[in-house]
């Protein structure tokens, strides 16, 4: 099974054996695996340190590996700012300027 870039064998290995001895309950086979290394690229496309994210489900004795906003390598795009959006009408100049000053307002 090839591992994402992100991944390092040894990783990788350690937490197959979590999987298979800890967690007994639930199986690790191949689709399992397989589906498991596919979140693991996602998490990593989505800026998550993987290392970070397999370290703290082990820790806690998770099954999942999931993303924590502290694990995060970059800051998130900026398509997920919580700044309001005020739009600014441009039919003349004195209305443009009463919607800037509102939105000065709102800040």
């Amino acid at each position: 099974m090839d591992l994402p870039d992100c991944l390092d064998q040894e990783t990788w290995a350690d937490y197959k054996k979590y999987r298979l001895t800890e967690c007994k309950r639930k199986a690790f086979g191949p689709v399992a695996q397989k589906r498991a290394l596919k979140k693991i690229e996602r998490l990593h496309n989505d800026g998550f340190d993987i290392i970070e994210c397999i370290d703290y489900a082990v820790n806690n004795g998770w099954i999942g590996i999931f993303g924590k906003d502290d694990f995060r390598r970059q800051k998130r795009p900026a398509s997920h700012s919580t700044a309001k959006v005020i739009e600014l009408p441009t039919s003349d100049k004195k209305t443009a300027e009463r919607g800037l000053a509102a939105m000065r307002e709102a800040l």
